[in-house]
Parts: C-alpha cells; structure tokens; sequence
C-alpha cells in the first residue's frame, strides 16, 4: 500500500512550480576621492568585486540581494626631486550589502531599500 501512495505521488503531478531566480556577477574599477584629505582629484583606483539574486515577485515588483567586496582609498607618492618626502596613502576595504525592492513599469524605474556597510581602513 505504501509503494502504491509514493507511486502515485510521484506520477500523479503534472505540473510542477518553482522560483525562478535571477543571478549575476559584478566586478569592476573604482574610482574614490576622499573630502578632507588635502588632495583633489582621483588620485587611486579600486576595484569591486560582488555578486546578486533576484525574484519577481510580481510583473512591475522584484527583489533583489546583492554582496560587493569593494576597495577605495587615496593615495600621493613622494616626490623627492621637488623636495616632498611625504608619502600618504589610504587604503579602505568595504563589503557592501544591499537589499532592494524594484518597481518597473513602461516609463519609469524605482529602486528603494536598505544598504549595510563592514569595512576596515589602513592609513600609511
């Protein structure tokens, strides 16, 4: 009799739903420039690193997940032949969890959400 309600079970479904998912890479060049530190100008380059998920939960409402590793900073050598021996560098690592509602329709596109930020900084 068991056999016969597993087999039934297993057969007896036509149709089968699940989520659909959308997933994705991102990486990429940073570029930072940091208010206060003396220096205008991008002056170092990063990078980003991360990835996302992502529902529909609806035809104009999705979710979406994402996670970046991202890498900022400032940096100005020294420049012994005009007399600065200074060197300054900042170097900030950055994960970045964003967590957005989407709403899209024809004309117009709105994200909105929640955005948490770890991070650690070396100055040199």
């Amino acid at each position: 009799m068991k056999i016969l309600i597993i087999i039934l079970c297993l057969f007896g479904a036509t149709k089968a739903y699940s989520q659909v998912f959308n997933t994705g890479l991102v990486a990429g060049i940073s570029g930072a420039q940091i208010e206060g530190d003396g220096y205008g100008g991008y002056r170092k380059l990063g990078f980003i690193v991360g990835g996302f998920v992502g529902i529909d939960l609806s035809e104009v409402i999705s979710t979406q997940f994402e996670i970046y590793f991202i890498n900022k900073g400032s940096f100005d050598a020294a420049h012994p032949d005009k007399g600065d021996y200074d060197k300054f560098s900042v170097n900030l690592n950055y994960i970045e969890v964003p967590i957005v509602l989407n709403y899209k329709s024809n004309k117009i596109k709105f994200e909105a959400g929640l955005y948490f930020i770890w991070g650690n900084f070396i100055i040199i």
